[in-house]
């Protein structure tokens, strides 16, 4: 899926954008709690990056992990 530059957003956007608890929102990228295989799988299908620190996350990302 093609996305547009406004569409890829940093935790705090989509938490802001989502109405989504910011923790709740960090809490899935902790490798402790869902897994670095979860994390990994994600990367692949192309729903998260990493860029620095910086997560970057897709609407699908939370549309799938939220149903949102």
């Amino acid at each position: 899926m093609k996305y547009e530059l406004n569409d890829i957003m940093t935790i705090v956007e989509a938490s802001e954008r989502y109405n989504i608890n910011l923790q709740t929102l960090k809490c899935k990228f902790k490798q402790s709690i869902v897994g670095g295989d979860k994390i990994e799988s994600w990367q692949r299908q192309g729903l998260i990056k990493q860029s620095g620190k910086t997560w970057l996350i897709t609407p699908q990302f939370i549309y799938e992990v939220f149903g949102i």
